[in-house]
């Protein structure tokens, strides 16, 4: 479909130059900056959102963007943790850094009884419950079966301005009837306001196979071009 660019993971992408985020037991660093203290959050029971953490990813994301146009986002990070850093913390970090724009992540965790050891962790051992879970192909196939719907939307933006362009990054939460609730913007570039309206609108409209184990949040770009 002309005009019409989604940006996906590729799980294959070489982690050389993936961004870092180093847990300690006492610290949360993102590329070498401290960014939160791990005792601010370890303490409250519940899986929540780290603002610093964040903000610093969502600025990485923004400089790749910037210096890379029209290239997919790859969305890897690698997340470097103390093997004794309460499970909570991680899965926040986790947390945090997909709803930045990384949902790949590579764990290494660290035994700092023996520096040289490391061991990788499956990154879906860490998925934040009570969140539930939907294989990433199937919600790219049902927003997919909708484009038409998306792209009308374009082009009544494209008639006002035929050199309209930009993303439409839509957050939205799939209930456990498969529902969508909670459609909000993450960072949409589409300068025309009635055409990201009318996608949410569209977003709303889906139905999703019942998640298994709860709800899922999901953030989902879609870059939109004039056609050639």
């Amino acid at each position: 479909m002309q005009g019409l660019r989604i940006a996906s993971a590729d799980h294959g992408m070489d982690l050389v130059g993936a961004p870092a985020i180093v847990i300690t037991r006492t610290r949360v660093f993102v590329e070498g900056r401290t960014v939160a203290d791990v005792a601010e959050y370890a303490g409250k029971h519940r899986l929540q959102r780290i603002d610093p953490v964040f903000d610093s990813m969502k600025q990485l994301r923004e400089q790749y963007e910037a210096s890379h146009p029209g290239r997919v986002f790859p969305g890897v990070v690698m997340i470097w943790v103390d093997r004794r850093v309460p499970v909570l913390v991680v899965k926040d970090v986790f947390q945090t850094a997909a709803f930045a724009g990384f949902p790949n992540a590579s764990f290494v965790v660290r035994d700092r009884n023996a520096p040289h050891r490391f061991a990788r962790l499956n990154a879906d051992a860490l998925v934040p419950r009570p969140g539930g879970r939907l294989p990433p192909e199937v919600i790219q196939r049902i927003i997919r079966g909708h484009y038409d719907e998306f792209r009308f939307c374009y082009e009544k933006g494209l008639a006002k301005d035929a050199k309209l362009k930009g993303k439409v990054v839509v957050r939205f939460v799939i209930e456990r009837d498969g529902h969508v609730d909670q459609v909000t913007d993450d960072g949409s570039t589409l300068p025309d306001k009635d055409a990201v309206a009318c996608v949410f609108a569209g977003y709303r409209k889906l139905v999703f196979p019942q998640p298994e184990g709860g709800i899922v949040t999901v953030i989902y770009p879609i870059k939109f071009l004039p056609s050639e």
